[in-house]
């Protein structure tokens, strides 16, 4: 019997239902029944009273949670002491447009708080990186949530890190001073439409100022932002990293409040969120996200 049932079990009975517990856990309900049932199966009699309108757990039910959630503190105690160190690889996927803003500062932290953990570190486009969660190339990646993406994808578990505004980036001599004004009176420099970002702000554009046609499409944002410095045209970008904005001569100019947010997240396969190695990557990325605003 799988330790996961056990904590479906106590997390039943915490919420007080089989839909609420679905919720707290990013578990379809039929995936959070089918566990029940096996656990049910491996003690040879119902934990569940099925009579009325609403399923309610035994007291067999509560028992075994109990026993188990004990059991279950004791050995994360044991996980947590300073002999048990955590050590082995986890292989991590990252859009480019987060390198600078986060791999340096993971990398260092963990090199303080974990030493004996190795992470590999593969760049490239957000569903490229999802791809190879899925095929268990990587243990984890950092990448756009695409928003028709659901967030309870079978098999895999969503944690959002970042959300970043779209701006308009223009040059700084420019005389227009509203988004309108600016799209219509210089060139529209696009994000590549193959990626998540370049997909939100093409749509935009297009539902918003009717734009529907770039006059040049890159793949880089620092390239982007330094052709627009460059007088060469304005473009419709979200910034991780706002030190990029600092080497070019642009001004950047806050969008409509309809504007879309990008929002970054990790994404890991639910077979693996257990793991103390990734768990503990996870955290490190957390935090370096939190102080990074």
């Amino acid at each position: 019997m799988k330790i996961a049932a056990f904590r479906t079990l106590h997390t039943v009975i915490v919420t007080g239902s089989l839909a609420k517990a679905s919720q707290v856990l990013n578990l379809t309900p039929s995936a959070l029944s089918m566990q029940m049932k096996q656990l049910e199966d491996y003690m040879g009699t119902a934990l569940f009273d099925r009579s009325g309108q609403t399923i309610k757990p035994v007291p067999l039910a509560h028992e075994v949670a109990a026993i188990m959630e004990e059991a279950l503190a004791r050995v994360e105690a044991l996980r947590d002491r300073p002999d048990t160190r955590v050590q082995g690889t986890v292989r991590l996927g990252i859009v480019d447009t987060l390198l600078p803003l986060l791999l340096p500062r993971t990398l260092s932290q963990l090199q303080q708080r974990h030493p004996l953990l190795h992470v590999g570190v593969d760049r490239g486009k957000s569903r490229a990186l999802m791809q190879r969660i899925r095929s268990a190339e990587l243990d984890l990646a950092l990448l756009a949530l695409p928003p028709q993406e659901p967030q309870t994808a079978r098999g895999l578990v969503w944690l959002p890190l970042l959300q970043r505004d779209f701006v308009l980036v223009a040059p700084r001599a420019s005389q227009e001073k509203t988004a309108k004004a600016l799209l219509a009176q210089h060139r529209l420099i696009g994000y590549d439409r193959a990626t998540v970002t370049g997909q939100l702000a093409s749509r935009y554009l297009a539902d918003k100022y009717g734009l529907r046609k770039l006059d040049m499409e890159f793949d880089s944002i620092p390239a982007i932002i330094s052709m627009v410095g460059l007088g060469m045209g304005v473009a419709l970008l979200q910034i991780a990293d706002p030190r990029l904005l600092q080497a070019d001569d642009v001004q950047v100019v806050k969008l409509p409040a309809d504007a879309p947010r990008l929002q970054y997240a990790l994404l890991l396969r639910q077979a693996d969120q257990d793991k103390r190695n990734v768990q503990a990557l996870v955290q490190v990325l957390t935090d370096v996200a939190r102080d990074a605003g």
